[in-house]
């Protein structure tokens, strides 16, 4: 059995490197990173979590760096796209799947 749990960015401490963020130690076998905006403004290359709904305090790198270090153990990383507050009367699967992208590179 996979067990999977959400990660809530907006109470993720701060980290100057990836191995010392806390993303970093999630023992779970499936990691839903909480939560992307549906109309999410992301844009290839942006490198910022402005307009991605996503609240972490780290530098974007940082938590790159984290889910490489998650993938590499095996786990699995995922955007959790929406939550309580988000509405989708307006969705950008463009601008999600960037941030994924860039995210998982």
């Amino acid at each position: 059995m996979k067990i999977g749990v959400y990660f809530q960015s907006w109470s993720s401490h701060w980290a100057s490197f990836s191995e010392t963020l806390d993303l970093s130690e999630v023992d779970a076998d499936i990691i839903y990173l909480a939560f992307a905006r549906p109309d999410c403004g992301y844009r290839s290359g942006q490198n910022s979590f402005g307009g991605t709904g996503l609240d972490f305090s780290s530098n974007f790198d940082v938590v790159k760096g984290s889910i490489k270090i998650l993938r590499d153990q095996g786990k699995i990383v995922m955007l959790s796209v929406g939550g309580a507050s988000y509405s989708f009367n307006s969705v950008n699967y463009y601008g999600i799947e960037a941030l994924a992208r860039d995210l998982g590179k």
